[in-house]
């Protein structure tokens, strides 16, 4: 039995020994960028994407609201509060510490 068991080892070994051996190299993430449909690209560091489906005008109405750098977190907050049916104390605090006033929309 020790020797059969030799032999499977001396058998695996060869065989993958004999397999294309395949070497991925990582590296670090240098440049993020992205390239949408309507043609456009360009850098995507602190690129969001959210799932607009559930939005009405009004909302798009708060991400215009909020300054160029908070555009992003008011997304996600705006998301967050459509799933909690635009009831939550915390999410409008959030927004409105962004400049965002979202109990107008209520």
């Amino acid at each position: 039995m020790g020797k059969k068991e030799t032999a499977s080892v001396e058998e695996t070994e060869l065989i993958a020994a004999s397999e294309p051996q395949v070497i991925v190299k990582k590296r670090p993430v240098e440049q993020l960028s992205y390239f949408a449909v309507d043609g456009t690209y360009g850098d995507a560091v602190g690129l969001t994407i959210i799932d607009t489906g559930d939005w009405v005008a009004e909302d798009f109405d708060l991400v215009e609201d909020a300054s160029d750098g908070d555009r992003p977190e008011v997304a996600r907050l705006i998301s967050d509060w459509i799933q909690l049916d635009r009831n939550s104390e915390e999410v409008e605090g959030r927004l409105s510490q962004l400049g965002v006033d979202a109990a107008k929309y209520r």
